[in-house]
């Protein structure tokens, strides 16, 4: 039987050696969080160990996202991105502090090759014959939204992350079970809430301007819609704070604070 501690364990230390044998300048891997029908397991606790370690020793993190199903032996793997999902990913990867990211996508090649692997028409930027798929689309909008923050964003590291879950959830949380839960404290930021299931908390600082960002998301699978995965995260400021600057699908919009609270209302992939 799997044993995530003991595999993560070899990973941390498999990852080190890495790093203290060729110093990089920045690390960056790929990961295909959005698998069939749930999110992969050891997405949460490995970004979070790798932004962690980045920040520790002051370098950059990048990462690869995915855009595409995969069908192994005939049975879905991977499934195919779509806007929500899409947004989900890219919200992630902002949160880690990721300011460079690239997008992995195959050619569609419809049959199997000797490992018994096949990518279904449609879940790439482009087709063989060099035509937009609606997945374009999609990335590019979210690109754009993106680099209407570049200005800000761009000055912020990561510091910390936490998640917070209203317990028991409703929804399959199966991408939680190898996480730290409802314990994470911030700097500037006294306490957060959740109403109903679960959110991701992530602390960045500008230390240039002495600047503290958080990002709050819904971190629920996308897959699931309606009223009761739509939760609000509200996160209570130290009392000198007033006001709010929120940044949110390519937006910016200020918030008087009541009782140093701050409401962030958000379906599942959204985050502000």
């Amino acid at each position: 039987k799997y044993n995530f501690k003991d595999a993560f364990i070899r990973y941390k230390k498999y990852i080190n050696d890495f790093m203290d044998s060729m110093k990089p300048d920045y690390i960056q891997y790929d990961d295909y969080p959005l698998r069939n029908g749930k999110i992969l397991e050891n997405y949460l606790p490995v970004i979070q160990y790798i932004a962690n370690l980045a920040a520790e020793k002051g370098i950059e993190f990048h990462m690869v996202n995915q855009t595409f199903d995969m069908y192994d032996k005939g049975a879905q793997s991977v499934r195919k991105i779509n806007a929500k999902e899409a947004n989900w990913v890219n919200n992630m990867s902002l949160g880690f502090g990721v300011d460079t990211m690239a997008y992995f996508t195959y050619f569609t090649c419809p049959y199997s090759n000797t490992e018994g692997e096949s990518f279904i028409d449609g879940s790439s930027f482009v087709s063989l014959n060099g035509e937009k798929t609606p997945i374009y689309d999609i990335m590019q909008n979210i690109m754009s939204n993106n680099q209407k923050y570049a200005p800000t964003i761009l000055n912020f590291e990561f510091k910390k992350s936490g998640v917070f879950a209203c317990l028991p959830m409703q929804t399959s949380a199966s991408h939680l079970q190898y996480v730290d839960l409802n314990n994470t404290s911030y700097t500037k930021v006294k306490s957060v809430n959740v109403n109903k299931e679960c959110a991701l908390v992530n602390e960045l600082y500008d230390e240039e301007n002495d600047r503290y960002m958080y990002m709050a998301m819904n971190i629920i699978d996308p897959v699931n819609t309606g009223s009761t995965v739509y939760e609000t995260i509200t996160l209570e400021f130290s009392k000198e704070y007033k006001y709010a600057q929120v940044y949110r699908d390519g937006e910016i919009k200020y918030y008087k604070l009541k009782d140093s609270k701050l409401d962030i209302k958000a379906a599942p992939g959204e985050a502000s």
